[in-house]
């Protein structure tokens, strides 16, 4: 087998030799199987990944008519795929929409769960409507 020697900044070694423990290999298979790929004499691996919606569209269908894509799914969330891979979700306005006020309810309660043992204040809706309106 050839040898070769190849210099490289302590960040990209590092990445390295992340990439390569999770893959299970040594750096120096790592490498190898990194330049198979590149050479196209392999394949990558197909990367397994998470999806978070019920329907799928690829990304060429998506361009060709996106209403179109969106108004198959009937209102709900869509991922559309390059290459069998995430790269966006669609999200139909309403549910956009809520998921907002789910964000802002958790906010909320997470504001309340902060002040909780915190001493409380009287307050008077109508006192402080009647302060306001003499400010003016």
């Amino acid at each position: 087998m050839a040898s070769l020697t190849i210099r490289m900044d302590n960040d990209l070694k590092q990445r390295l030799r992340g990439q390569a423990t999770r893959n299970g290999r040594s750096m120096a298979e790592e490498v190898r199987q990194m330049l198979r790929e590149a050479l196209l004499i392999e394949q990558p691996k197909a990367k397994t990944c998470r999806i978070l919606a019920y329907t799928a569209a690829s990304l060429a269908d998506f361009r060709k008519d996106p209403i179109g894509t969106l108004h198959e799914c009937g209102g709900e969330m869509v991922v559309i795929l390059d290459h069998n891979a995430p790269v966006f979700y669609a999200v139909p306005t309403e549910r956009y929409e809520a998921m907002l006020e789910m964000i802002d309810d958790t906010r909320l309660a997470e504001a309340i769960r902060r002040r909780q043992d915190e001493p409380t204040v009287r307050a008077d809706i109508d006192d402080s409507i009647a302060k306001a309106g003499k400010a003016d």
